[in-house]
């Protein structure tokens, strides 16, 4: 919230330390919201990929590239791992 307060760079900084998430809308409680033609041109201009609304995450470059060990657990506590290819 409050991303109107803050520049383009400002922001960019912001998702370089850490943040990975906005919201976007005409306005929320107490602020205003950037337009979402502007929020989408300053993900073009940094080269964001966001990802579509109540979709499972992106595949992340270390799993794509099968560096990542994926454990699951079930309800019953039966563990399964699977090495990403």
């Amino acid at each position: 919230a409050g991303r109107l307060s803050f520049s383009d760079a400002e922001q960019y900084m912001m998702f370089q330390a850490g943040a990975n998430s906005i919201f976007n809308g005409d306005k929320l409680l107490t602020t205003d919201n950037p337009a979402y033609d502007d929020d989408q041109n300053l993900f073009n201009k940094l080269g964001f990929e966001g990802k579509p609304a109540h979709q499972g995450p992106l595949v992340s470059p270390a799993e794509a590239e099968g560096n990542v060990l994926i454990t699951k657990v079930s309800a019953h506590n039966d563990i399964e791992m699977q090495q990403c290819a």
